[in-house]
């Protein structure tokens, strides 16, 4: 798995990918078949999110950071989108989660429109 952009700078790639490595498949495969939900996974002091919650996350909050990840068992790129921890907490305040855990989070969103998430989608793969 390798990443571009900037939204880990503060976690190292090997600890990440680590980290990371055995959850990727369950996260692809939910994402795919995710309309409405940003699911949300804890990253030290960031949260992020993949594909369809990264679109998500993106409508949400203006402060993001993206970062594209090339995964060998994939043949397609995915987005990561981070947002801080303290952002998180910020929106908490005044929101309700649909799931409120400790290393993961469910934010209820408005639902995917296809053709805006594949307009992003191929935007933020050719900014890369």
């Amino acid at each position: 798995m390798a990443m571009r952009g900037s939204a880990t700078d503060n976690i190292s790639n090997l600890e990440f990918m680590q980290q990371l490595a055995g959850y990727i498949p369950g996260i692809i495969h939910r994402e795919r078949n995710n309309r409405q939900y940003i699911y949300l996974y804890k990253m030290r002091d960031y949260w992020v999110a993949f594909d369809e919650s990264a679109f998500l996350l993106c409508r949400l909050f203006k402060d993001t950071q993206t970062s594209i990840l090339r995964v060998a068992e994939f043949p397609f790129p995915v987005i990561m989108v981070c947002i801080s921890d303290d952002d998180l907490q910020k929106y908490g305040e005044k929101h309700i989660f649909r799931r409120d855990y400790q290393d993961h989070k469910v934010i209820v969103g408005t639902k995917i429109v296809a053709e805006q998430y594949w307009t992003w989608y191929r935007m933020e793969i050719e900014d890369s």
